[in-house]
């Protein structure tokens, strides 16, 4: 999870948006990052950075993206960021920094969880195309052959 922080009077603008991108692709070349954006009190967020934060351009970098803040001027901005905005990756708004972590995290793990359910399904239709298999039910997770006795309850 990559974190950015807006500092108390501070404005996010564009540069740094594309600041950010720069080291983290030096750093991970090729990787999409689960993003923390962070408002502190009296933090904002230019328009032209809103505009790229929600862009395709942007969703080659990002996984998802988690904006908190405590401050309710930045919750409206944030609420009115996702309506006219319309970002292309998963984008919520919290104003609590813990619940926008348990949300990135939770995308994390659901990712991952898929990433473990597709590579165990290719081993198993891998093993089943080499012969390995005896049915075509154990080529795929969660089902099974039918029988002529199912076929007669079927009709």
């Amino acid at each position: 999870i990559k974190e950015i922080i807006v500092k108390k009077n501070k404005t996010l603008n564009k540069e740094d948006i594309h600041e950010s991108i720069r080291l983290s692709q030096e750093a991970m070349p090729g990787k999409q990052f689960y993003v923390l954006i962070e408002g502190q009190e009296n933090a904002s967020v230019a328009a032209h950075a809103q505009g790229l934060a929600a862009s395709a351009e942007y969703a080659k970098f990002a996984k998802a993206l988690a904006l908190c803040s405590p401050d309710p001027y930045l919750e409206v901005a944030g609420e009115v960021y996702l309506k006219v905005n319309h970002p292309k990756i998963p984008t919520r708004f919290f104003e609590k920094r813990d619940d926008a972590l348990v949300w990135l995290r939770s995308l994390i793990k659901k990712r991952l969880s898929n990433s473990a359910r597709y590579i165990i399904s290719a081993k198993t239709a891998t093993s089943f195309a080499k012969g390995k298999s005896k049915t075509a039910a154990s080529a795929v997770p969660n089902t099974r052959a039918t029988t002529n006795h199912d076929k007669k309850r079927m009709t």
